[in-house]
């Protein structure tokens, strides 16, 4: 009975309908907040969300990196590029190619097989493809004592002047 007077006591306490709860222990403390936690989808779900929005930022953040790298390691390449261009035609100028930007269009290896692993020219290398070129394609280098420009050919012998070429007349037919 004296169960029963505990049970009318908390229902005329509360004015509610409730069930008489057992003393309160650590161990059922303990219980109750576990079990109210795994209870809570919320509160999981929540975790979950902060979690996985971690996650993002995190990945956003590598992913930026990664692409600012991607950029500074192709802006590199080019320059490098462009320096070992500027190295091979100033060694072609030398050798007195008339266009040294030709060069690759005659010779067929990319621009890095004229470089050791160092980064060093290697100049036995382009100097055998230059003389290679010189002996096939002799028309693209300067010859030696001989201006570039094609002299200029005087127009008077052929409009109005007197004096007759043979040229002239052998082309008239006379």
């Amino acid at each position: 009975m004296n169960e029963n007077t505990t049970e009318q006591t908390t229902t005329d306490t509360t004015g509610k309908d409730e069930k008489p709860q057992a003393p309160q222990t650590q161990e059922n403390e303990a219980e109750e907040t576990t079990h109210e936690e795994t209870n809570h989808p919320e509160t999981q779900h929540d975790s979950t969300v902060e979690e996985a929005k971690k996650y993002r930022k995190r990945a956003q953040k590598a992913e930026e990196e990664r692409d600012t790298l991607t950029q500074e390691l192709q802006a590199t390449r080019e320059l490098l590029t462009s320096a070992r261009h500027s190295i091979v035609n100033e060694q072609l100028k030398a050798a007195k190619m008339i266009h040294p930007e030709d060069f690759q269009t005659f010779v067929n290896a990319p621009m890095d097989d004229y470089f050791t692993e160092e980064g060093t020219l290697d100049t036995e290398k382009l100097n055998t493809a230059i003389h290679t070129l010189k002996s096939t394609r002799y028309e693209l280098f300067q010859r030696s004592g001989l201006p570039l420009a094609v002299p200029q050919l005087d127009r008077s012998l052929l409009h109005g002047n007197t004096r007759r070429s043979p040229l002239a007349d052998a082309l008239r037919g006379e």
